[in-house]
């Protein structure tokens, strides 16, 4: 669950420097303001301030404020993105903090039209996800108990009926 106060809901997106910028989950704009105690980098006024320019916290306020950092929060923006509520320039925008704008580019392409090695590795990952969430194992390991337990009942089926 993200962080949600008085202001909204919200979720970080790492920067460069280690910082995390503070953007609001239903329009991944820059969160101006939070109900909480904690001072925005290079501010001197709590975030419970006005911040016209957007809120970045340091790493370890943004966790202890439950924020979820990271890049997987990007499905966010691409989402937006492909649902046309905001436009390319906007999500690169949004995304640029990452290494480079042009890096920030082509990640925002190669995320909407994945090259067929790479949606042949999502599918398999989340298999692989499935398999170990719900038997605890990858799918060899559970065909390789389910052979043995068949060998050792066809064997002692074979001996009883003997």
């Amino acid at each position: 669950m993200e962080y949600s106060d008085s202001f909204g809901e919200f979720f970080g997106r790492l920067g460069e420097d280690g910082n995390v910028a503070v953007l609001r989950v239903e329009d991944c704009l820059p969160a101006t303001r939070l109900d909480a105690s904690v001072y925005p980098v290079g501010s001197q006024l709590s975030a419970r301030h006005e911040h016209a320019e957007g809120i970045v916290l340091t790493f370890a306020d943004a966790k202890r404020l439950g924020i979820k950092v990271g890049h997987g929060q990007d499905h966010r923006i691409i989402q937006r993105y492909r649902d046309g509520l905001i436009t390319k320039a906007e999500a690169v925008a949004i995304l640029a903090p990452m290494p480079t704008a042009d890096w920030a580019i082509k990640e925002l392409d190669r995320r909407l039209h994945p090259t067929p090695e790479e949606h042949a590795l999502h599918s398999y990952m989340r298999h692989e996800r499935y398999w170990r969430s719900n038997f605890g194992a990858r799918p060899a390991t559970v065909a390789l108990i389910l052979m043995i337990g068949l060998g050792v009942w066809a064997v002692l089926t074979a001996v009883l009926n003997h």
